[in-house]
């Protein structure tokens, strides 16, 4: 289905291309109080990038599940937790 609308919640082009080798494995992470570094092919939620990404979300209204999933945001001490906390999240914003 082909839907131009720009309010459209579907992405303008593939996040990957189809055909697209996979990167290399990351290295083992380096753990601090502030947490990992981000891969390189992610895009930072506080970067330029991500808020412009983050605000055409809002502005064509398909951010609205961000909100109940940011208002349980859970973190985690230990990243052996990570799909307990992950789980506890989804389920209290569903509640």
């Amino acid at each position: 289905h082909n839907d131009t609308n720009s309010n459209s919640c579907h992405l303008a082009e593939p996040l990957v291309t189809p055909g697209t080798p996979l990167p290399p494995p990351l290295p083992n992470p380096n753990y601090s109080f502030r947490g990992r570094a981000l891969p390189t092919n992610l895009i930072a939620f506080n970067s330029t990038e991500g808020k412009q990404r983050f605000m055409q979300a809002l502005q064509n209204d398909c951010a609205e599940s961000y909100f109940p999933l940011s208002q349980q945001f859970l973190n985690q001490m230990d990243p052996a937790y990570c799909g307990i906390t992950t789980l506890v999240l989804i389920l209290n914003a569903l509640a």
